[in-house]
């Protein structure tokens, strides 16, 4: 009974440690999803808060002349998104995850709820435009920080390496977005000031160096369909328009209209 019990046994053993492994896998497969539906998530609220920054930049330069019209429905997007990202944050189990980035998702929850105090001023114009821009890009750069701490939470290097494509894509994101907000502030005011036209020049470095990670981390059909989207017509429009503000320099009027880079 002994000898005929010991494979029995084993079996159970067996089974039982090829059902633990089963549902711990499962369990890892469903807190990537989770992980990956907040990715995108953040990017899609950076995505919406740049073109609020832009915008509000626009409004704050031009003393209200300009975007009065698109802040609102703007602001309902980017409201709209938020809830979102809200939302996916509930879905991670904070006992998953390292207390860093628990710490980042709090901390990001804290931030979006100070959104509306920041929109207020805006509308009032009782905010300068520099704190506008840096009030912002701080909120923004928190959501990208959770973003490129994300690949650390996920399972397996070809997870993680998709995380990193995606977060070096939100920076470079960011840092155009960062661009549209400095050219919309100085197209609105007439003309580029010196600090501006130093930001721009840096932020145009920023992004030649964030589109060579992103594209490192892509896989061949991400990277062909980043080829593609960068070969459309409206980023060589752009970079005429760069390229027209650098060679006029710092302090040279502009009269380009800033409402064309956020259509």
């Amino acid at each position: 009974l002994l000898i005929a019990g010991l494979p029995a046994i084993a079996l159970l053993g067996l089974t039982l440690f090829g059902t633990s492994r089963l549902l711990g896998e499962l369990g890892q497969v469903k807190h990537a999803e989770r992980v990956g539906t907040l990715v995108v998530a953040l990017g899609e609220v950076a995505h919406e808060l740049q073109k609020e920054r832009g915008m509000s930049a626009g409004f704050l330069g031009s003393k209200g002349a300009k975007f009065a019209d698109r802040l609102p429905g703007q602001r309902q997007a980017s409201d709209a998104a938020i809830a979102v990202l809200e939302t996916d944050i509930g879905q991670i189990d904070p006992a998953s995850v390292a207390p860093d980035y628990r710490a980042l998702l709090d901390k990001a929850h804290t931030d979006l709820g100070r959104l509306a105090d920041l929109r207020k001023g805006i509308s009032a114009l009782q905010v300068a435009p520099p704190e506008s821009f840096q009030t912002y890009s701080a909120l923004i750069a928190g959501l990208l920080d959770i973003a490129i701490r994300s690949g650390n939470e996920l399972p397996s290097a070809a997870l993680e390496r998709l995380a990193n494509a995606k977060s070096a894509l939100l920076y470079l994101k960011e840092r155009n977005g960062q661009e549209r907000a400095t050219l919309s502030a100085a197209f609105s005011a007439g003309k580029i000031a010196r600090p501006q036209f130093e930001t721009l020049l840096t932020l145009l470095s920023d992004q030649a160096n964030y589109l060579r990670l992103t594209q490192a981390f892509a896989t061949p059909e991400q990277s062909a369909f980043l080829a593609e989207r960068l070969s459309r017509p409206i980023v060589a429009d752009v970079a005429r328009v760069e390229q027209m503000v650098k060679e006029s320099g710092a302090e040279s009027t502009l009269s380009d209209p800033p409402v064309t880079g956020f259509d």
